[in-house]
């Protein structure tokens, strides 16, 4: 289980890294610029969280932060 979560930790940092540099991509879409700065923060902060704890409070962020991206790119 916890090889799992580090793998998860791993991919949403590398996803918030994605959408930190689509901040400068977007730059001209002041809203979609602020959307993707608050996602990468999150997901970059989530990862480097759940490479340190385990907890479920942890697991359910990024539960959260996931759906949240994902309900964000199907709208």
């Amino acid at each position: 289980m916890i090889q799992r979560l580090r793998w998860a930790a791993y991919s949403s940092i590398g996803a918030g890294l994605i959408h930190g540099i689509a901040v400068g991509l977007h730059a001209e879409h002041a809203s979609a610029a602020r959307a993707f700065l608050v996602l990468a923060v999150l997901q970059i902060g989530w990862g480097i969280a759940a490479l340190f704890s385990s907890h479920w409070q942890v697991r359910l962020a990024g539960l959260g932060i996931s759906v949240a991206a994902i309900a964000g790119w199907v709208d």
